[in-house]
């Protein structure tokens, strides 16, 4: 493993807050009154410039992304959290992303992702295996 440290306290930031953005977008139509920034299901963003998103497509990165913070703290920390990470990986696993994603299949995106990990030495090439095995990607 690379000498790049993640502290525990910004993984489980990361694990907090695609949960709450997962769980809350997961049933958007509950909330579709309360959304001031939802129009033609579309979310409106505003992260230095201002964009739009697809609803669904912003639930599966959500998804996706909270996966990532669920494989990466239980490669480092709590080994518990693997199978967390892999059942919710493989919700909606066949989707398509949108122009917002370059139109990548939720598979490829996890690939893109899991190769930036091993980069960045968050997980090692056992691990990444393992994870596309459990995927069924290989």
């Amino acid at each position: 493993m690379n000498n790049y440290k993640i502290s525990k306290e910004r993984l489980s930031r990361a694990i907090i807050y695609n949960s709450i953005v997962f769980d809350f977008f997961k049933n958007i139509n509950d909330y579709v009154d309360d959304v001031r920034n939802l129009k033609n299901n579309k979310l409106k963003i505003i992260a230095g410039s201002e964009f739009e998103v697809d609803v669904e497509e912003f639930k599966n990165a959500s998804r996706i992304n909270t996966s990532h913070a669920l494989l990466v703290y239980s490669y480092n920390y709590e080994t518990s959290l693997y199978n967390r990470a892999i059942k919710l990986y493989k919700e909606n696993i066949e989707y398509k992303f949108g122009d917002t994603f370059k139109n990548l299949s939720s598979e490829e995106m996890i690939k893109q992702d899991l190769d930036s990990f091993l980069e960045l030495g968050l997980i090692d090439e056992k691990n990444k295996k393992k994870v596309l095995k459990d995927l069924k990607f290989m």
